[in-house]
């Protein structure tokens, strides 16, 4: 069982109180309660910790997902290099097999592996981003140990017609162009988004050659084989009657990823060429006077991979794969509200996927199918200015792998979990979240992929149970706005999955028995005026392994930084402003054995913001301090980078 310290415990929590009086905040929008509101109905605030990021801090500056994420507190992201490369998500310490995304409430994971390359999913066409961090809605059907990111595409125009365009220049012959048009009307809405981007990230950086304690062989080279390019273009129809709404939605992106070596120690010409196509269909009744919503959504999807190195060959045969993935999903809500203070409601979530990878190497195919069943039940009620949340969470998974052989994997579990919501007055909030989590592991960690990644067909089951506090609150003084968020949380981890290094370069899935995670979480706004704002943010993670390895010097869990600061603070002045951004990352190790630490690391960006009637010029510089820094070992990331764009809207 867990050695869980009490006082790590206790520090948790009163670490989120004291830090409410910090300066902190971040590049986003989070849940506020007006202040000048008289009154407010407290069943309608939900009790799930979500962050809000919204759709004019997306568009504004040079950003793509990568970047949007890594400035939240309480996420890091490990990026390979430039835009568009391999880059993942962590948070609160998990890992990005425990993280789910999803595109309006729909998961874009394949459920052969969590791992979602966040580098190439465009922002064209984004209303705003969702990140909730332990306590999952049942709507999204989440069933993992760690967090779940909702990106909400546009639904509906801004005003009558809305046209926005937006060109973008950088460094690394870095080009994006984006446009967005959307049309509001009393029975219809509808939107068509585009954007492409094309960067060759062929930026300067210190190769060492692969012996770091030899300067002798050390130069500066350019990034190889590392550009990425995508075209992106999605669109929306919303049709509405008196009794029903009725969405329809069609995405499309076909880009190329080319894959560098480390360093450029390897020669390499590999590239990946994806072609993703996906459907969604949802039909909902409009709130009359029933007391009955219900909502169903239907979405499919077809994505295929190429992946090709011209340069690794064997006999006549050139490395060739080719991946073919299709997918089904059906979702089903149901609520009935028996009052204002009180509710039920029901959610089931089934998903079909089957996958074909065929190898021109090793002349051999692998077929991957999964089917995954979701339920969950849920009910609230308020008494008082207080809501109780009971959710209890059903799952089923059967998972299913065709290699030479048949091989399956099934997990039947029963989740609960508890939320509790406390509002003394209209300017602060208090929430209180238990429950438990299980995960099965995916075919990615039972089988392998055939390439750098050796399966484990011996994986557990995982299990967790979290705790977190929630503490806003915000006034209003003068002339001065100030908001504050605070949370404390923790997370027991039986059979963690984690990937360990083993020899000829190989990494292998692998069980830790028992290991616990801890921190806190504060958030504060300022503003002046609306002439000054100032947000500051301070995460601190405390994740440890609590199995037996024998540890050479701590039992971190490689991987997870124990501090992140992240802070900005914007001028506004009539029509320009003028935005100064920094973050801190420190105490992070790269290996489970603690013996490799990484180096703290200190970025700063600034960016100047004209505006003129429908126009607005943008520049912006990234790194300023050129510092070249690793999230993965021989896989440098760019320094100093520069930024020029010009967004006109109607």
């Amino acid at each position: 069982m867990f050695c869980f310290n009490k006082t790590q415990v206790s520090f948790t929590f009163i670490f989120s109180l004291i830090f409410s009086i910090s300066l902190i905040a971040e590049d986003t929008e989070l849940p506020k309660v007006k202040i000048n509101q008289t009154k407010i109905n407290i069943a309608q605030i939900k009790p799930e910790i979500v962050q809000i990021i919204s759709k004019n801090q997306i568009q504004s500056g040079f950003k793509n997902l990568t970047h949007l994420l890594s400035h939240v507190a309480g996420i890091r992201i490990n990026n390979s290099g430039g835009y568009g490369q391999n880059a993942i998500v962590l948070v609160r310490g998990s890992k990005s097999q425990h993280i789910q995304f999803f595109i309006d409430g729909i998961p874009i994971t394949t459920g052969i592996s969590n791992n979602v390359n966040i580098g190439k999913i465009s922002l064209a066409g984004i209303e705003k981003i969702e990140i909730y961090r332990s306590y999952v809605p049942s709507q999204l059907q989440s069933g993992n140990l760690g967090a779940a990111i909702n990106i909400i595409t546009n639904k509906t125009g801004q005003n009558k017609t809305y046209i926005y365009s937006k060109t973008q220049l950088g460094s690394f012959s870095t080009f994006k162009q984006t446009g967005e048009l959307l049309k509001n009307t009393k029975n219809h809405n509808f939107s068509l988004s585009t954007e492409f981007v094309s960067a060759k990230n062929n930026f300067k950086f210190h190769n060492d050659r692969g012996t770091p304690f030899n300067a002798n062989d050390d130069s500066i080279d350019k990034k190889s084989n590392n550009g990425f390019s995508n075209f992106h273009l999605s669109g929306n129809l919303s049709l509405k009657n008196k009794k029903y709404t009725q969405s329809f939605s069609l995405k499309n992106n076909i880009g190329e990823q080319k894959i560098g070596g480390p360093q450029n120690t390897i020669i390499t010409e590999a590239k990946n060429n994806f072609n993703e196509i996906d459907f969604n269909y949802s039909a909902k009744n409009n709130k009359n006077k029933t007391s009955l919503d219900w909502l169903a959504i239907i979405h499919l999807s077809h994505h295929k991979n190429i992946f090709s190195d011209p340069l690794a060959e064997v006999g006549f045969s050139k490395n060739h794969i080719n991946n073919e993935t299709n997918k089904a999903d059906l979702q089903f809500f149901i609520k009935y509200n028996f009052s204002d203070s009180f509710f039920a409601s029901s959610s089931t979530y089934y998903s079909k996927l089957n996958s074909k990878k065929k190898d021109s190497i090793q002349l051999e195919n692998s077929y991957w199918k999964r089917d995954l069943l979701n339920s969950n039940l849920e009910s609230s009620f308020s008494y008082n200015n207080t809501q109780i949340k009971l959710k209890a969470q059903w799952q089923y998974l059967n998972d299913k792998a065709y290699l030479i052989n048949r091989e399956n994997n099934e997990l039947n579990s029963f989740d609960t979990h508890i939320s509790f919501l406390y509002m003394p007055n209209e300017k602060s909030l208090l929430k209180l979240n238990v429950g438990k989590n299980t995960r099965a592991p995916n075919l990615f960690e039972l089988f392998g992929d055939k390439g750098l990644t050796v399966g484990n067909k011996n994986l557990t089951t995982e299990s967790s149970w979290y705790g977190e506090i929630y503490f806003q609150w915000q006034t209003k003084r003068n002339n001065w706005s100030i908001s504050n968020n605070s949370s404390g949380y923790f997370k027991l981890i039986d059979n963690l999955i984690t990937f360990q290094q083993i020899s000829a370069g190989l990494s292998r899935p692998k069980n830790i028995d028992e290991s616990q995670i801890f921190g806190g979480e504060t958030q504060l706004q300022l503003s002046w005026k609306d002439l000054i704002e100032g947000n500051i943010n301070y995460a601190y993670t405390y994740a440890i392994n609590d199995s037996s390895l024998g540890f050479v010097n701590e039992k971190f869990i490689p991987g997870i930084p124990q501090h992140h600061i992240n802070a900005n603070i914007s001028i506004k002045f009539k029509n320009l402003s003028l935005t100064y951004t920094t973050q801190l990352l420190t105490k992070e190790y790269l290996d489970e054995l603690n013996l490799i630490e990484k180096n703290s690391r200190v970025l700063h960006d600034l960016l100047l913001i004209i505006t003129y009637k429908n126009m607005t010029f943008e520049m912006e510089v990234k790194n300023i301090a050129d510092k070249q820094y690793e999230d993965f070992i021989n896989y440098p990331l760019p320094g100093r980078s520069y930024w020029f764009g010009l967004a006109i809207n109607f």
